[in-house]
C-alpha cells in the first residue's frame, strides 16, 4: 500500500519509457491524477458492491432514479438557456433561442427558417419540453399548448388541401385572437395569449406575410395538433 491508503500499481515498461522524460512538476501532476482515478475506481467498485446486494424492486426504482437524472441533463443541455432567459423575463430573447433550439432541431438546409418538411424532424417531445418552460414563466401566458388551445377554440384542424376554405377561415381568427403580426411582435406580458413564441423561423421566407401565412399556420396546426401538452 502507499502512503495515501492505494494499492501500488505497476505500468507497462512502454508507459514507463514516455513517463521518464517527464519533468518533475509534470511527473507531480501525473501522480496526483493517479491517485485521483484509483480513488474513484475503489469508490465506484464499493458502490457496485452495494448495488449488487440491493433487492430487485430497489434496483429497479434506483434505475429509474438514474433514467430520469439523465433525462434532465439532457433537457439541461438543450434547454437551459432558455430557462434563464424566461426566468429573467427577456421575452424577446428567449424567442430567439426558441427559434435557435428549433432551426438546430429540425436540421433545415438553411439556417435562417425551417422549411415544412424538417419541422417534422422535431418530436412532440421537445415541443413539449420548450412548452412547459414558456408557461412556467408566463403564468399560462404563452407556450406552444396556449397557441393549440385558441387554434382548437377557432375551429382549426390539421391542414387539408381539400378543405382550405375552412382551414384559411379559421387561420383568419387565430391571426386575430394572438395579434400575429410580422412587423410587431410584442415581447411582454402584455401581448394577447398565445402571442409567443413567436414562430417566426417557419415558412417560405420566415414568418408571417400576406403569402407565407397559411404555409405557416398548416404547419403550426399539422405539428401541434398531433402532440399531447400537459398544459
Amino acid at each position: 500500500m502507499t502512503e495515501m491508503g492505494h494499492k501500488e500499481v505497476k505500468l507497462p515498461e512502454e508507459w514507463v519509457e514516455e513517463i521518464a522524460p517527464l519533468e518533475l512538476d509534470q511527473m507531480l501532476q501525473l501522480q496526483q491524477y493517479l491517485n485521483e482515478a484509483i480513488a474513484q475506481a475503489e469508490k465506484y467498485k464499493a458502490l457496485l458492491e452495494e448495488i449488487a446486494s440491493l433487492e430487485l424492486g430497489q434496483k429497479l426504482r434506483l434505475q429509474q432514479y438514474l433514467n430520469e437524472v439523465v433525462v434532465e441533463e439532457e433537457k439541461e443541455k438543450k434547454y437551459g438557456r432558455l430557462r434563464e432567459l424566461l426566468a429573467a423575463e427577456k421575452w424577446k430573447e428567449a424567442d430567439q433561442e426558441t427559434e435557435a433550439i428549433m432551426l438546430k432541431l429540425s436540421n433545415g438546409g438553411k439556417p435562417s427558417f425551417i422549411h415544412g418538411k424538417y419541422l417534422e424532424k422535431i418530436s412532440c417531445e421537445d415541443f413539449e419540453a420548450i412548452d412547459q418552460l414558456w408557461v412556467e414563466y408566463s403564468n399560462g401566458h404563452f407556450g406552444f399548448s396556449v397557441q393549440k388551445r385558441i387554434w382548437q377554440e377557432v375551429g382549426g384542424k390539421p391542414y387539408d388541401i381539400q378543405e382550405y376554405d375552412s382551414f384559411s377561415k379559421a387561420g383568419d381568427k387565430f391571426d386575430h385572437r394572438v395579434r400575429w403580426n410580422w412587423d410587431d411582435f410584442q415581447f411582454s406580458l402584455d401581448a394577447p395569449p398565445g402571442h409567443l413564441p413567436s414562430f417566426k423561423c417557419v415558412g417560405v421566407n420566415g414568418g408571417i406575410g400576406n403569402a407565407t401565412e397559411r404555409y405557416h399556420q398548416s404547419l403550426l396546426a399539422t405539428k401541434f395538433v398531433s402532440c399531447t401538452f400537459r398544459s
